[in-house]
């Protein structure tokens, strides 16, 4: 046999020799990639349940119920009269869709713009008198549903009113800040338009 021929063969085996290495260590490479990533979806998965089952748990009356009349309160117990500065006041309490349909455009308020009314001296207070909280939860636990029938003491120059509304929402809960916060605003009005509402439109 000629010394190329041995060289050729030699070189053919040491290939292939390294060859399997390589595809061995691939295949380890590819192996562990798998079990990784496995470890990372049931990681995120177990995560995931731990969330849902706090959610669960509480998903109750009392702390849907306390965490409603917080959002009230912040936004009805104020002598401002800027719905943009009442927005900042209950941005907290708001999540998803409702950060956008609470969200004013332009500041609504009382009007000062002309000369005479910036000079005449304006006293106005606002309050949270009395709210009657009714809850539900979603079929799934992950969801609370919220109607509230209250009442807005009102006062401004010394003429005072009492509104009453219904607010019907939707909260989610955030595990970080340990609270229910408005998700959704389903309906927000005077109850005297529902009441019409309903009867003209049944």
């Amino acid at each position: 046999m000629r010394k190329s021929t041995i060289i050729i063969i030699v070189l053919t085996v040491i290939s292939a020799i390294l060859f399997g290495i390589a595809m061995k260590d691939s295949f380890n490479r590819a192996q562990r990639t798998e079990e990784t990533v496995k470890e990372i979806a049931n990681t995120q998965t177990q995560i995931t349940q731990q969330k849902e089952n706090i959610v669960q748990k509480e998903n109750k009356y009392t702390p849907v119920k306390e965490d409603m009349l917080r959002f009230l309160n912040a936004m009805y117990s104020t002598n401002e009269l800027s719905m943009l500065k009442k927005f900042q006041l209950v941005k907290p309490f708001l999540i998803g869709n409702a950060l956008q349909q609470l969200e004013p455009k332009g500041d609504q308020g009382m009007p000062s713009g002309d000369e005479e009314t910036k000079k005449e001296k304006i006293n106005y207070t606002q309050k949270l008198k009395q709210a009657q909280v009714y809850y539900a939860p979603s079929e799934d636990g992950m969801v609370a549903n919220a109607v509230v029938f209250f009442t807005v003491s009102s006062s401004l120059n010394g003429a005072s009113n009492d509104a009453n509304y219904l607010l019907h929402a939707a909260l989610q809960y955030d595990t970080t800040k340990k609270q229910w916060l408005i998700s959704d605003v389903i309906d927000n009005q005077l109850v005297t338009d529902a009441l019409e509402a309903s009867y003209f439109h049944p």
